[in-house]
């Protein structure tokens, strides 16, 4: 009995490697095809017309300062709304090619992204237009609008650069057919939640550069400048 029990886990043992062994060799297959056919990656971004509010006053101002940044600010002249977003469509685009013992390989065809940004430059409305301390404030806000342009160029680069790797890299695997829909879910998270990350950074990046401006001795030199 106890031999025919060994005799039963080597047998185990050895089908787990030559399925692991045929998996391995069957994803590698996979992995070349995917090379052979790259993803096109198709990014349409789109950064809005530059509006200018003068409706505020100081109190609104602030209010919505703290609403957008979770951060008090007293005697604000100006402030600038960007409202980056990004619509990420996953691995939506797909083709599969089949391989030996019963497998497919999946990879991606195209990689869709859609960014925005909705620029808004808002001044105090007790600022008359074309006083000096109106046109610094301008000056103030618009250089806040050239950083997120700067910066949106730099991550529309990014993401043509790295989406391609990542999905290589999550989009990529051969599989079974009757497991196709669960492993492809999967896949597209795993995906997104990579892709994310790049977003992430820019998101971060962004506003360290805007809060290099915001800083008092910014704020001390504009001001001298108007007396």
């Amino acid at each position: 009995m106890r031999k025919l029990m060994s005799a039963c886990c080597i047998l185990m043992c050895i089908l787990a490697d030559a399925h692991a062994e045929s998996y391995e060799q069957v994803q590698q297959q996979c992995l070349e095809i995917a090379a052979q056919n790259p993803p096109q990656v198709e990014i349409i971004y789109n950064y809005g017309k530059l509006r200018i509010n003068t409706d505020f006053d100081q109190e609104q101002l602030q209010k919505f300062h703290y609403d957008m940044t979770k951060e008090k600010a007293e005697n604000l002249n100006g402030l600038t709304s960007l409202q980056p977003s990004i619509l990420l469509d996953g691995l939506n685009k797909m083709d599969y090619r089949v391989l030996p013992n019963g497998y497919y390989c999946l990879f991606p065809t195209a990689l869709n992204v859609k960014v925005y940004y909705e620029p808004v430059i808002y001044i105090l409305k007790t600022i008359s237009k074309g006083t000096c301390r109106y046109n610094l404030t301008l000056r103030h806000e618009y250089t806040h609008v050239d950083i997120g342009y700067t910066a949106m160029n730099l991550l529309v680069q990014a993401l043509k650069n790295q989406l391609p790797l990542i999905a290589m890299q999550t989009g990529v695997r051969a599989m079974p057919e009757d497991k196709a829909t669960a492993e492809l879910a999967e896949m597209n998270d795993a995906y997104q939640a990579q892709a994310m990350q790049i977003w992430n950074l820019f998101q971060q990046a962004l506003k360290q550069q805007h809060q290099k401006l915001d800083v008092h001795e910014t704020y001390a030199r504009e001001t001298a400048m108007c007396k």
